[in-house]
């Protein structure tokens, strides 16, 4: 869109990531092609400035994660020893009660899960002791009471909580391969693009960034659980594993409704009718490819 392209120049970007924290090593892995083209197709967006500004931020923060987190590996290397044991990975169509699922999952005493602060900044920030409060939770909260006043029809469908259970999914959008960015803003060209994308550098990112909460967890002294409940949108390719999916045009009105409540935040009118489909996003071939071994299938049966 004229006049707001240049919030999306991808050195620029890159540049604001740095200065967050100071950091530079963006490492070698893919992630610069499918930001390239997740930062095109936000350019060419039909949204508002602030709905750009929105989501320019959105892109700096995930850049920043990923050199935060690449700064915690490097100067603790035994955060790749972490042994992610046996996750529960619930799967299904967006709307569909996965959501529902993984949360009560959290709820028991044996598990343990990514907070609300954690799937907005996985990595802990520099400078700051194990021994201190967390300022992730703070600006979380903050995020959470914003979003309950600006947005409150989007948080009455998917209520977000800056301490409570929330979804790694979040953490395949930090690596720019995900169906995620389509729930902001109708981007056709990244639809089209990443439709034929192999997903395993996501999910191997997604692992590292377990490895790095599960070792921060420790770190602070947190009990240790059996295992974790992961919800992610997509899932296929997990050795002795089976996935049943539900279907149908309920999901399908459900995702208009969700997605149309956060493309208020980048466009002054929404079409909920566009916003809806179910497309390939959990029929998908993304294959785990042995980054989460031993995972357990947790799936939503259609009612019979």
């Amino acid at each position: 869109m004229p006049g707001v392209s240049s919030l999306f120049d991808e050195a620029a970007v890159l540049a604001a990531a740095s200065a967050v924290d100071g950091l530079d090593d963006f490492g070698d892995e893919p992630f610069r092609e499918p930001l390239g083209v997740l930062l095109a197709s936000y350019a060419e967006a039909p949204i508002h400035e602030l709905g750009a500004r929105i989501l320019h931020g959105s892109v700096v923060r995930s850049l920043a994660n990923r050199l935060r987190a690449r700064h915690w590996l490097a100067i603790h290397p035994e955060i790749a020893d972490e042994v992610i044991e046996a996750p529960l990975v619930v799967v299904g169509m967006m709307r569909s009660g996965t959501t529902l699922i993984q949360r009560l999952l959290a709820s028991d005493p044996r598990h343990y899960c990514t907070m609300g602060f954690e799937s907005l900044e996985p990595a802990p920030r520099l400078g700051v002791s194990s021994d201190q409060v967390d300022p992730r939770i703070g600006d979380a909260e903050a995020r959470e009471k914003m979003t309950r006043e600006l947005a409150p029809e989007y948080f009455s469908i998917h209520p977000s909580y800056a301490t409570q259970a929330e979804e790694e999914i979040m953490f395949l959008a930090d690596a720019f391969l995900s169906h995620v960015p389509e729930a902001s803003c109708d981007v056709p060209a990244y639809r089209e693009w990443i439709d034929r994308q192999d997903f395993t550098p996501a999910y191997r990112h997604l692992r590292r960034t377990l490895q790095l909460l599960q070792w921060e967890k420790r770190r602070r002294g947190q009990r240790r659980h059996a295992r974790a409940p992961v919800r992610l949108g997509v899932h296929t390719g997990l050795p002795g594993s089976r996935a049943l999916r539900r279907h149908g045009a309920f999901h399908c009105r459900a995702q208009g409704g969700l997605r149309g409540g956060v493309r208020h935040r980048s466009r002054s009118t929404v079409d909920l009718s566009a916003c809806a489909g179910g497309r390939r996003q959990c029929a998908d071939q993304e294959p785990f490819a042995g980054c989460l071994p031993g995972a357990v299938l947790v799936t939503r049966r259609r009612p019979r």
